[in-house]
């Protein structure tokens, strides 16, 4: 856990190319550079790509992993963002990876 003052962990964030965003890739191919999400269950590929917009001025703070019996349809509370469905396109739950913003 970071233990150094709010300002300070806003100026690393700043400095550093911590996440700007995620996003789901969901493919019919397999992408040797990228490690599959559900690897071993059968079908589609699944990545997690990593973004960085060095313009923005907020980075990912927290992300966590929601599990719904019911598509999302709004932002879970004290989400900021979400990807799109992990487990899109097979039975079961619906799977999202949620974060928090810190401004920088």
């Amino acid at each position: 856990m970071y233990t150094e003052s709010n300002e300070e962990l806003k100026r690393f964030l700043l400095q550093s190319q911590a996440a700007t965003s995620f996003q789901i890739a969901i493919q019919g191919k397999r992408d040797k550079y990228l490690a599959d999400l559900a690897s071993g269950a059968g079908g589609d590929y699944r990545y997690l790509l990593r973004m960085f917009d060095e313009n923005s001025r907020r980075r990912i703070q927290s992300v966590g992993l929601v599990r719904r019996t019911a598509k999302l349809t709004s932002l879970v509370d004290g989400w900021n963002e979400c990807t799109m469905d992990i487990n899109q396109g097979r039975k079961g739950h619906y799977l999202y990876l949620c974060w928090k913003y810190i401004a920088v």
